[in-house]
């Protein structure tokens, strides 16, 4: 549980430990931080979590900005990993002097900026980790994004209705992935066989030939970091043509542009496929939003449209903190994300528990099917 220190303080610790601005910078641009995989296998997920935010803020300041301040995000590349994460935060945090930073989408680079940013007290608006360590990022860290232990849980679940005997996972060696896999196995009833597999590895032909010849395996769960990884998998699957039931993660499902395109392939795949994801499309100002950010980047699609709803939430919600708290005080700010009952964001309705986590987004237990994943109602 997060150490939430009460207003009943707030008096104290502003005069020691409180990030905040000083008075001359009242009519100054609000400058915060973002940090996201901009490079790398990440990118797909990172570049459109920059994106978003970027137009959002353009959106604001076109309006008047905060409180007649324009917002200013500088961007770092995480990376995906704790290492060059860190590294952007100390930068973030020791020379531009951010008191907010948003992004955040791989759990190892959470992991690694987080602990810089809490001691300096900096708000972390953290718009798509899923990893369950994050729960404990710190008393200044609030997550939209759903965590991955609601995927796993509504996963398990099913495994367990179905009265599946033995899940193999396929799992990368990264937070996330790991702890996808954690969460499943302390639910599910049946047994478990643990695979994993290195960032760098692209040849899993040996490892799934010898899970074919097994014979007793129920459901395949491949559970990597990237879409691109998954994309390596399914296809020497299919080389082999081993037609086990796969079992997804959100990192993957979440991919809607990858399962648009290979829709066929899919639909011809011969055994069933699930997961578990955070359903988007059917709030009311999606269609909205999306079409904005294909008409400013001049796109077709967004690969991972799951990031383009909590990051546009998260900016509009630091919109509205900073008009109500009326400076860039950091205690304020966290105090107010606490004491909210109901933000109504594109992503949906949702408020923060004690440890910072979103509450009011649901995980959706799907099933591939004609050309899309469909939520399967109980």
């Amino acid at each position: 549980m997060k150490k939430h220190v009460l207003l009943i303080s707030a008096l104290f610790l502003a005069s020691c430990s409180t990030a905040t601005e000083s008075p001359t910078d009242s009519n100054a641009p609000i400058v915060i931080g973002g940090i996201a995989p901009l490079t790398g296998g990440g990118a797909v997920y990172g570049l459109p979590v920059m994106h978003t935010a970027n137009l959002a803020a353009e959106e604001i300041n076109q309006a008047g900005g905060i409180n007649g301040r324009e917002l200013r995000i500088v961007w770092e590349d995480g990376k995906c990993n704790p290492k060059d994460a860190s590294m952007a935060a100390q930068k973030l945090v020791n020379i531009d002097k951010v008191k907010v930073i948003t992004g955040g989408v791989c759990t190892g680079e959470v992991l690694g900026f987080a602990p810089i940013a809490d001691k300096k007290n900096v708000v972390l608006l953290l718009t798509g980790s899923q990893g369950e360590e994050i729960r404990h990022a710190g008393d200044y860290a609030f997550r939209i994004s759903p965590a991955a232990i609601l995927h796993s849980d509504n996963l398990a679940n099913y495994a367990n209705e179905q009265e599946l005997n033995k899940v193999v996972f396929l799992t990368e060696q990264t937070d996330y992935a790991v702890s996808v896999e954690q969460t499943f196995t302390e639910k599910f009833k049946g047994e478990v066989q643990s695979e994993k597999f290195l960032k760098e590895d692209s040849d899993f032909k040996t490892i799934l030939t010898k899970l074919k010849s097994q014979g007793d395996i129920d459901a395949f769960f491949i559970n990597p970091q990237t879409i691109d990884k998954f994309t390596i998998i399914f296809k020497q699957i299919q080389e082999l043509e081993w037609t086990v039931p796969l079992i997804l993660n959100e990192a993957v499902a979440g991919n809607d542009g990858y399962f648009q395109e290979h829709a066929d392939e899919l639909d011809a795949y011969g055994a069933s496929i699930v997961a578990a994801k955070f359903l988007y499309d059917h709030r009311p100002r999606y269609a909205e939003v999306y079409q904005k950010y294909l008409d400013k980047y001049e796109v077709e699609k967004i690969d991972f449209p799951l990031f383009l709803t909590t990051t546009y939430d998260g900016i509009y919600l630091l919109k509205q903190i900073l008009e109500q708290v009326g400076e860039v005080n950091t205690d304020k700010i966290r105090d107010a994300l606490y004491a909210i009952e109901s933000y109504e964001g594109v992503s949906g309705t949702f408020s923060f528990d004690e440890d910072g986590e979103v509450l009011g987004l649901p995980s959706s237990f799907v099933q591939w099917s004609e050309g899309k994943f469909r939520r399967v109602v109980e």
